[in-house]
This record gives structure tokens, C-alpha cells and sequence, in this order.
């Protein structure tokens, strides 16, 4: 769609998806309100006011009047859900650390490939891409042309628009703009299938032309960061991971904040006592006015904080004493303080869990009503695989639309974040190796993953482990499993396990670091070659005739040979 100046103000002036733009923006602050921490109050999302509105209602009340300030006042920054949040967050961005994860860009000239690698940012998927995927669901991707290049190739560059700065759009069902309008301080921008453009902008009005730039790609560059829909028959609004949690966050709030109430009212037994002849009541300020403050009040007999004084009347005669003592001390019911323990770890477990999912399947000793109360979350690796759909969706297209303003070439970019993602750490697989001694096929596979978790942000390290481990003639033994079967294996098999490590900082220093050795080679003419290497370090070695250590021990004075274990390595053979 082009769009004219006369349409541009028309647009301006009606705003014709005004309402979804509405639903977006109060969306967007529900999802900053417990992800973005803040120190003020006042620089909360905007959010906050509708949510005190909730909790400090009158009609019907949630709190009774005298409580609400009190509930105010425990509200403190930062709230205390954002931990949570963080929590959910660094469990989703392992989306961008799947071991299958590949990407193909079929170039016509092999240079433009080298050129697109060192062009390319997939830092920005990884850091604004994934944040507004947590707080800012409804952003629009756009490209962003420098105005002054520095290269001889254009240098397009990925940016997000806020939806609080977009005026309107356009947006068909897989995402991609016809048109968009956004405003930046006093500027206003918009992307067309033709046209780049540039306006100055003063209270809401259309003022004149700065530039404008013709793309020639015959479509608007700009689409919605996200491609999950929260209805399907509306393309502007979208499903964060956390929107259908945002109710259980409010609770989750609320919750915590009444449990600091109960902390602060129940840190202390309450004192119940007797009224004393002196001592008057609040009830209005005439009746007060010639009053001390001391005689106004009791003091502590609000039920908040510690200290807290409850007056009972005397008995008149003939009535029965309530007490026993003239003074009593009141404790909280251990199950009332117990319950919002409880409560709390089963809300930040729900939403957890169900934002994040849960890992492995179900097993058969589980109880039936763990069974079912896990049936009603999502495998972690379907969250995941989820979240990688949209961001292989907008990536290959911002990709395409970058590769197109720079090489002047159009293709069509292969994303895939993969399906196999780090969901164990290191000490999980170390500790999980720990049963699978006698399984060596689960062993490898476990070496594998070990390799590609322990080091996943280390590729030099990576291909060092990789090339060790396949240097390793028994992976799945260990140095005490080969002494006990020494006599049936093969005397340089032996020598090899147990020398591995020794031979590999040989070979680093005589030759060069493995990971780099024959790096653009052929991977298996790699292990082979080293293999060779190694044979040479064995045959060094002079052939050495076996010797049965002999102890004696003295024993009642009598001396008695005693025969020790062999330790020592068999005669070599030459290996040729």
C-alpha cells in the first residue's frame, strides 16, 4: 500500500485501529509492571494505579478502609515479583542455545556470504529482541538506514518500535505491515511498499517533508515482532509467554504483600488486658479536645506491628471473669502463619511452571495427584520450541529485507533455532552419568551432552573435548574399570587410556592447540593423524621386562615372603 500526505493526515486524525493500539499499550504495561524492576514508585508502569484500584476498592471492598493505607505503604519497590520474572526469563532464553541450531543463506557469490557473516548482529535477537518478548509484546520491527554510510554497501540495521509510539498500521495475517506510522520525539515516520519517509511532527499534525527514501522492494519493511496471536481474528495484539499468567502474578503480589502484613502484625504475642478507671476512648475529636494524647489512646492498640495492647472491660459482679489473669498474652495461630508459607510456594510454583514448563516426562512411582496436577503443564522443549518459531519467523524476515537493501539480492533466508536445548546443567549430567556405568550407549550419549552443555559458550574448548573424547579408545571406562580387565585387552589400548591426557599436552606442545590443528580439514583425517601421533609416543618407550615386587613382614619372628599386587605395565610389543 502507498500511502499520499492526504492519507498520511486522514490516518493521523481517525486512527482507525485506535482500539487495538489501546489493548496493546495497557497489555504491554501489565507485562512491565512485573518484569521491569524499579526503585520509585513513581516511575512504575501505569499499570500500578489500576492495580491499587483493584486491591483498594470500596465497592465491594477487598480490604476494609483502615487497612488500605497500611497496604500501600508494605507495597515497596522492587516488587517482589520481578525475582520471579528474572527467574522465568533465564529459563527462556535457552531458546537461543539449541546444540541443532542452524541457518542457511544461499548467496550467488560466496563473498557476499563471507560479507553477510561479519554484517550480521544476532546479538539483537538475543538481548531487545527477547526482552520485548517479555514487556513489550506488540513492538514492530523495522529496518533502520543510516543516513550517512560509511561502507561502499548500505548498512541496514534491525530496530523495534514501541507500540506506544505507533500512530497506526496496517498488519495482514502473517504479521507484515502494509504501512506503519510511528512517531519518534518530533518526528513521524512511515514505511510504505515503496517509500521510507520522514515529517516533521508538532502536536499531532502532518508538517513538512525531511526525506524520504524509495526501497524498491516491493513490500513495507517493517512486521510484528511476535507471530503467536492473542485472538485469532485481530493481527495487532499478541500472546507474551507471561500474558496468561499476568492474573496469577497480581495474586502473587497481593499475597506477598499481606504476608508482610501478617509479619509485621504477629512478630509479637498480643497483650490482652483489663481496662483501667483512666484510661478513655477515641471516640470523636470534641469529646478528645481537652485531652492528652496519652488519654486519647491506648497505646498499642492498633493490631499492626509489635506491641500490640487489646483492653477488655472489667466484669461487673455477678458476671464471669474471661480471664483468669488480669493480664494475657495472645499468640498467632502457627496454622494461619503457616498457610501463606505455603501459599506463596505453591503460587510462584504454578507460575513457574507454567510459564516455563516442566522438564521429562512422568514417571510410574509418581502419586496420582502429582500426576495429574503435572498433566496440566507443557513440556519445557514445547515452550521453547514455541517461542523459537517466532523468532525464526521475524528474523528470516528482517534477514531478508536487510540482505535485499544490502546485495540488491533477493533470497529466502533458513532459520531453525533447534529442538535440542540446554535443559541440565553440567553437575545434573555428571550426577545422571553416575547410573549409567553400565550402559554404554547411554554413557556416549551422555558424554556428548556433557560436552555440548559444559562448553556451549566455548567453541574453541567444544572441538578440544570433542577430539579428546574420540581420541579415547574406552570412553566409557574408567581407569579402575580397565585394571580389572587389563589381561584382555590390548597392551597400547591400555597404555592410551590411562596416558591420554598426558600425550594430548604432548602433542599441544610439540604441535599446536587441537583446536586448531587441521581446523579446515577433514575432522576424521584429524583423530586419525593424532592417533598416529600417538603410536610414535608409544613405540619411544623401551621394552621393559615384568617384576614381581616381593615384601617381607616380620611376623612372631618368623619371616614369610608375601606377593604384591602387579602394577606394573606388561612388556611392550613394537606397533607398526
Amino acid at each position: 500500500m502507498i500511502l499520499i500526505e492526504e492519507q498520511i493526515k486522514k490516518l493521523i486524525e481517525e486512527k482507525p485501529h485506535r482500539r487495538e493500539l489501546d489493548r496493546a499499550r495497557f497489555h504491554q504495561n501489565r507485562l512491565r509492571f512485573h518484569t521491569e524492576t524499579e526503585l520509585l514508585k513513581n516511575e512504575l508502569s501505569p499499570y500500578v494505579n489500576d492495580y491499587i484500584a483493584w486491591i483498594c476498592c470500596e465497592k465491594p471492598e477487598i480490604l476494609p478502609k483502615d487497612k488500605v493505607a497500611r497496604f500501600k505503604q508494605l507495597l515497596t519497590c522492587p516488587l517482589p515479583t520481578i525475582q520471579l520474572t528474572e527467574s522465568i526469563g533465564i529459563a527462556l532464553s535457552r531458546v537461543f542455545e539449541g546444540q541443532d541450531a542452524f541457518d542457511r543463506y544461499d548467496f550467488d557469490n560466496p563473498e557476499k556470504l563471507i560479507d553477510w557473516t561479519e554484517f550480521r548482529d544476532d546479538e539483537f535477537w538475543r538481548q531487545d529482541g527477547f526482552q520485548a518478548m517479555l514487556n513489550a509484546i506488540d513492538s514492530v520491527w523495522i529496518v533502520d538506514l543510516p543516513e550517512e554510510q560509511e561502507g561502499d554497501k548500505p548498512e541496514p540495521k534491525d530496530q523495534l518500535v514501541n507500540i506506544n509510539n505507533v500512530i497506526d498500521l496496517s498488519v495482514d495475517k502473517n504479521g507484515e505491515c502494509q504501512y506503519l506510522i510511528f512517531k519518534t520525539n518530533n518526528k513521524l515516520f512511515v514505511y510504505d511498499e515503496v517509500t521510507i519517509s520522514k515529517y516533521e511532527y508538532e502536536k499531532e499534525e502532518l508538517g513538512a517533508l525531511i526525506s524520504q527514501f524509495t526501497h524498491e522492494l516491493g513490500y513495507c519493511p517493517a512486521r510484528m515482532l511476535w507471530s503467536e496471536l492473542l485472538r485469532s481474528d485481530n493481527f495487532i495484539n499478541h500472546k507474551s509467554p507471561l500474558t496468561n499468567v499476568l492474573s496469577e502474578l497480581d495474586w502473587l503480589l497481593t499475597h506477598k504483600v499481606f504476608k508482610k502484613y501478617m509479619d509485621v502484625a504477629n512478630s509479637f504475642p498480643i497483650l490482652v488486658k483489663y481496662k483501667s478507671g483512666g484510661d478513655f476512648e477515641d471516640f470523636t475529636k470534641e469529646i478528645n479536645k481537652a485531652r492528652t494524647e496519652g488519654e486519647q489512646k491506648t497505646a498499642g492498640s492498633k493490631l499492626v506491628g509489635p506491641g500490640s495492647v487489646v483492653e477488655v472491660p472489667i466484669p461487673m459482679e455477678g458476671q464471669p471473669d474471661l480471664m483468669s489473669n488480669p493480664l494475657a498474652w495472645v499468640s498467632p495461630p502457627v496454622e494461619a502463619l503457616q498457610f501463606h508459607v505455603t501459599e506463596d510456594e505453591r503460587l510462584t510454583d504454578y507460575i513457574y511452571k507454567t510459564s516455563v514448563g516442566i522438564e521429562g516426562e512422568q514417571n510410574n512411582d509418581q502419586a496420582k495427584n502429582e500426576k495429574q496436577v503435572l498433566a496440566s503443564f507443557e513440556n519445557q522443549t514445547t515452550i521453547l520450541r514455541r517461542i523459537a518459531t517466532n523468532f525464526e519467523k521475524i528474523q528470516a524476515f528482517a534477514d531478508k529485507v536487510k540482505i535485499q537493501l544490502r546485495y540488491g539480492e533477493e533470497i529466502e533466508p533458513s532459520i531453525d533455532y533447534g529442538s535440542k536445548f540446554f535443559l541440565k546443567t553440567a553437575e545434573d549430567l555428571i550426577t545422571e552419568r553416575e547410573s549409567l556405568i553400565s550402559d554404554d550407549v547411554m554413557l556416549d550419549a551422555n558424554s556428548t551432552e556433557l560436552i555440548e552443555t559444559k562448553f556451549r559458550n566455548d567453541s574453541g574448548g567444544k572441538i578440544r573435548a570433542k577430539v579428546i573424547n574420540d581420541l579415547d579408545p574406552l570412553p566409557s571406562k574408567t581407569i579402575d574399570d580397565l585394571i580389572k580387565i587389563k589381561d584382555s585387552i590390548d597392551d597400547f589400548v591400555f597404555w592410551q587410556k590411562i596416558t591420554l591426557m598426558a600425550n594430548v599436552r604432548r602433542f599441544e606442545r610439540e604441535q599446536q592447540a587441537i583446536a586448531l590443528w587441521m581446523k579446515v580439514g577433514d575432522y576424521s583425517e584429524r583423530v586419525d593423524l593424532i592417533k598416529k601421533e600417538f603410536k610414535k609416543y608409544y613405540n619411544e618407550l623401551e621394552p621393559k621386562e615384568t617384576i614381581t615386587p616381593i615384601a617381607t613382614a616380620q611376623v612372631n619372628q618368623v619371616t614369610e615372603p608375601i606377593e604384591l599386587e602387579d602394577k606394573t605395565l606388561p612388556k611392550r610389543k613394537q606397533v607398526k
